[in-house]
């Protein structure tokens, strides 16, 4: 489903862009402005399009208008030009990367019908996916070679240059699980990982995190999993193909809310989840609504933080693990 149509309207004047989209179900799909004349604003890696003087930040993962207000209002000198790709943002952050922009590769198909084929982004990938995307790109472009062009911050003019829109979330789980799962499982000549590689109940570790959020008691909380059957893992230590097998062999998680729970995108065959989470995030939805549309059971379990900032550390109170497994 095409977010905020009315808002994207606005930004596609006569000449300047058009609405593509790729269509995952009648009532899923995934948009992007198709901009034949346009400028693209990067800062600190953040990129924002701007077709005919107009934007919409509530359909890209992009600068924020009160923050850059004065660039938007005097975009600087061209940088350069970008002329006949596809250009996504990026991520050094796995979960943004796996949720704002892998969906939108798929777009690299509609590329590979004109013959080259050019990707462009502001971040690029975050560090464990770059061996296997180097790999899966091409496979998403007809088995074309793709060129990957990183560009630094500037305001470069576009010219018939793709921009996909935020996808949806139905759109996120669905991409991901067809572009991703069975390519690493031919690559690692597995065709049914429960049966040939075993089921698994996974801890999911969080090392301590710059930006907070850490659980302090997380070597108590992991050994209590442990004892009953689960098997602690930190995915930040594994490349991205190892992350999407071990997880497809997944039929319980837990684990501390990160980046590294995203991995619940290639959890086919998981019946449970919980998340253990800061109660500064009580109100976000990233996770719970991937677990959603993978129409899995998933809890969350808050911990108890000294401060209500957002990045401030917690503790579990090991009596609200009570009977958590017993609903499972």
């Amino acid at each position: 489903m095409i977010q905020d149509v009315a808002s994207l309207k606005e930004l596609l004047p006569a000449a300047g862009a058009e609405l593509i989209s790729v269509k995952m179900s009648p009532t899923d799909g995934l948009g992007a402005l198709k901009i034949k004349k346009g400028l693209l604003i990067v800062r600190d890696g953040m990129a924002l399009p701007v077709v005919d003087g107009k934007t919409s930040t509530k359909l890209f993962v992009d600068l924020n208008e009160d923050k850059h207000g004065d660039i938007l209002a005097a975009p600087s000198a061209s940088t350069g030009t970008i002329a006949s790709a596809l250009f996504i943002k990026g991520s050094p952050n796995y979960y943004h990367f796996l949720a704002f922009n892998l969906p939108t590769l798929i777009f690299l198909k509609a590329q590979a019908a004109k013959g080259r084929v050019t990707l462009v982004t502001a971040q690029g990938f975050p560090k464990s996916a770059t061996t296997l995307m180097d790999a899966l790109l091409p496979s998403i472009a007809d088995n074309r070679p793709v060129e990957v062009r990183r560009i630094d911050d500037g305001t470069y003019d576009l010219a018939d240059v793709v921009v996909p829109i935020k996808p949806p979330t139905a759109v996120v789980v669905a991409l991901n699980r067809a572009l991703v799962i069975p390519f690493v499982m031919a690559q690692a000549g597995v065709t049914d990982p429960l049966r040939e590689l075993g089921s698994v109940k996974l801890f999911v570790r969080r090392d301590q995190a710059i930006n907070g959020r850490n659980l302090s008691n997380q070597s108590e909380v992991e050994a209590w999993f442990v004892a009953r059957g689960y098997t602690s893992v930190n995915p930040g230590s594994l490349t991205m193909a190892e992350q999407v097998l071990l997880f497809s062999r997944a039929t319980h998680i837990a684990g501390i809310e990160g980046a590294a729970f995203a991995n619940i995108l290639f959890a086919v065959n998981a019946v449970h989840m919980v998340m253990i989470s800061s109660p500064a995030v009580r109100d976000e939805k990233f996770f719970s609504a991937l677990a959603k549309h993978s129409n899995v059971k998933f809890e969350r379990v808050f911990g108890d933080a000294a401060s209500p900032k957002r990045n401030a550390d917690f503790t579990l109170p090991m009596q609200n693990l009570e009977g958590l497994l017993e609903r499972a």
